[in-house]
């Protein structure tokens, strides 16, 4: 009988889909594209590398956007993470309101594109950052 195929995925699949959520993120970054995709696949990316991370350690995958409840997963394992905990709310609420048309406008209210901009690029550098130990 085949062996079942694992539904979870490898931490290095989780790593190489993040790592491709980033590099797009950059790019769009760079050509001055559209902000609140931006802020959507960076909060992508660091999503699939938590999950990663957490897989690599045992962890069920679990079906979340939630990133502050994956970040206080990951810090059960390294208290190191909990530098990431305001960040990862931050960046959780702009998933939630630039995913759906319903919170888009609400953004667009709140933050000119100027701001966005400056945001996105902060966003950029934190997940760099943040990231790089994971791997």
């Amino acid at each position: 009988m085949p062996e079942k195929p694992n539904q979870q995925g490898t931490a290095d699949q989780w790593f190489t889909v993040g790592g491709h959520d980033l590099q797009s993120a950059k790019l769009l970054f760079e050509q001055q594209g559209p902000t609140d995709t931006i802020t959507v696949l960076i909060q992508q990316a660091a999503e699939k590398y938590l999950k990663g991370y957490l897989l690599a350690r045992g962890w069920k995958l679990k079906k979340t956007h939630d990133l502050e409840l994956l970040v206080a997963e990951a810090a059960k394992l390294d208290k190191a993470f909990e530098q990431f905990l305001d960040l990862a709310r931050t960046l959780s609420g702009y998933y939630l309101r630039n995913r759906y048309p319903h919170g888009y406008s609400s953004v667009c209210a709140i933050m000119p594109e100027l701001a966005q901009h400056v945001n996105v690029h902060n966003f950029l550098f934190a997940a760099k950052i943040s990231i790089a130990p994971i791997r």
